[in-house]
């Protein structure tokens, strides 16, 4: 019964530090990302996002930073995919419908573009930049 349980709490332990760890590596990566997309190498910030997708389950700001490497690179169908991405996963964040309707405008989709502008407003009605498209 004492083994089991020294067990247990040595398993606990063990799990614990991974997770920690686990963390502290998803934030590097992230930080890194996001130093290579400020310091404009698209590629290398592109491929830590892709790898940080890889290794941890993405989360909202993992797809909109993504998107917006795609977007510097003029790869507008895959920044698409990541900003609906982000909108699908927290629908009710302004910046993803935003940034939709920029791509949409990159590539001629007026109509569209104002559709997202317009849903840009519903959830942040003092959008300035939405207010400027609209």
């Amino acid at each position: 019964m004492m083994l089991r349980r020294n067990l247990f709490l040595f398993l606990a332990c063990v799990l614990w530090a991974t997770l920690a760890s686990a963390q502290e590596s998803q934030a590097t990566l992230k930080q890194e990302a996001e130093q290579l997309f400020r310091e404009g190498k698209w590629k290398e910030s592109l491929e830590t996002y892709n790898n940080l997708i890889r290794l941890f389950p993405p989360d909202s700001v993992v797809l909109f930073d993504r998107g917006m490497v795609h977007l510097a690179q003029h790869d507008y169908s895959h920044a698409e995919k990541d900003f609906a991405a982000q909108a699908a996963f927290d629908s009710t964040e302004a910046d993803a419908w935003f940034m939709l309707g920029v791509v949409c405008m990159k590539q001629n989709k007026a109509t569209e573009a104002l559709a997202f502008f317009a849903k840009t407003l519903a959830r942040d009605p003092e959008n300035a930049d939405a207010h400027y498209f609209s």
